[in-house]
């Protein structure tokens, strides 16, 4: 599929990307490791929410817990 949006795209760069994402557990590691792929917590929304306040990217008054919400995961987590 991206080689039909991006023919320019060769199968030694789509492989190499697939390598460094795995080598760098940007899909399947951190929380996803253990919870799944696509796991939210809110934990780890608070940790962006720190994240992007000390990035100047969000006013640090910001009501992050508006943003987003875990109601529709199998088994939502209770607000700590």
């Amino acid at each position: 599929m991206i080689k039909v949006d991006n023919p320019e795209m060769t199968d030694e760069q789509l492989a190499f990307g697939l390598e460094k994402m795995k080598e760098y557990g940007l899909v399947a590691g951190g929380d996803a490791q253990t919870q799944g792929i696509g796991v939210m917590t809110h934990e780890r929304w608070q940790q962006t929410f720190a994240f992007m306040v000390e990035a100047g990217m969000v006013p640090a008054d910001l009501d992050y817990r508006q943003v987003y919400t875990l109601d529709f995961l199998p088994d939502p987590p209770v607000l700590p």
